[in-house]
């Protein structure tokens, strides 16, 4: 999440919507955003078995947790690229996330992270 709040400004700069969800409830996301400065709207209270089933993403049915899952949807609503973790390595950084969609909204690939 810190990594999306510190480039909200750039996110905004380029016209690109960004909301977060959680399995918490809303007092429980209300204090996390309080306590780190969040500014992106946040939705509370996903059911996480019900989003496994939805989206494909790793539900852990004995802790009944789910993993973060992140998604970069088209304009149209439409889904470009979706990353699916089972810990917190392979999430979608927010720097590789806004390299990616002004590469598409440019075609500069200048704009895009390096591949190492």
């Amino acid at each position: 999440m810190a990594d999306y709040q510190r480039l909200l400004n750039e996110f905004q700069k380029y016209d690109i919507g960004l909301i977060m969800a959680s399995v918490e409830d809303k007092a429980t996301c209300e204090a996390l955003l309080a306590r780190h400065g969040g500014d992106i709207p946040f939705a509370y209270g996903v059911d996480a078995e019900a989003m496994s089933t939805a989206l494909g993403c790793y539900y852990d049915d004995s802790d009944k947790y789910m993993e973060a899952t992140g998604f970069l949807l088209q304009p149209d609503g439409k889904l470009y690229l979706g990353a699916y973790s089972t810990g917190a390595v392979g999430r979608i950084r927010a720097d590789n996330a806004l390299s990616v969609v002004r590469y598409y909204q440019t075609e500069d690939a200048s704009v895009l992270p390096e591949q190492g």
